[in-house]
């Protein structure tokens, strides 16, 4: 990455101050805590200022925690009601997403 001009910083907390990032991963999964009151507020502002956030969840039978709070962050952004399909092999997020514009479903695994 250094070689493409960026910078790549690692962190196990969510940093307190996410403006100077122009991309974040939040790549915490396996037996990883659900996403925090403080997480969630940092991600909202770091949005709003036009930031890009992926968000890694895990299958539910081991991370339903982790992947219910990133629904709930996806449905305080606007995805308006959301629900979760859930089988063996992966899970889907299902609309509606209708703010800014539709989309049917965000699979995730």
């Amino acid at each position: 990455m250094n070689a493409a001009g960026l910078t790549v910083t690692t962190s196990v907390n969510v940093p307190s101050s996410l403006s100077s990032y122009i991309q974040i991963w939040d790549i915490r999964w396996q037996g990883s805590t659900p996403l925090t009151a403080g997480d969630i507020t940092n991600y909202t502002t770091y949005l709003g200022g036009g930031g890009t956030l992926v968000l890694i969840g895990e299958n539910n039978f081991s991370n339903a925690n982790r992947n219910n709070s990133i629904i709930s962050l996806i449905s305080s952004l606007g995805g308006g009601s959301i629900t979760v399909s859930d089988s063996c092999i992966d899970q889907t997020v299902q609309s509606p997403f209708n703010i800014p514009s539709s989309v049917t479903t965000v699979p995730f695994s």
